[in-house]
């Protein structure tokens, strides 16, 4: 986790998630960020913590929705490739 800011006392200090911080709660706590898969945290993202009022989130949610947001683009993309991928692997099984 990495603190942001002009003054790490300050009341401004922005923390931010990293891709090697691990996921702090939930399924794939412990893992690195990178290593949760996509679809976990876009579903933390669209059902869990858009339904939440920012005001009522603990520093943890906020921290995790503050991580999606700024990889979403690429966690799409992961999404659709961790996708393929498990497609890949049961059309092979059967």
């Amino acid at each position: 986790m990495v603190a942001r800011g002009k003054n790490r006392n300050s009341k401004t200090l922005n923390m931010k998630l990293r891709d090697d911080d691990l996921m702090l709660i939930g399924k794939y706590k412990g893992r690195p960020m990178k290593d949760v898969p996509a679809s976990y945290l876009l579903w933390w993202y669209y059902d869990k913590l858009e339904s939440d009022s920012l005001i009522n989130m603990s520093l943890t949610f906020k921290l995790i929705r503050g991580y999606i947001k700024d990889n979403l683009q690429s966690l799409i993309e992961r999404k659709s490739v961790e996708y393929n991928e498990w497609k890949s692997n049961n059309i092979q099984q059967h």
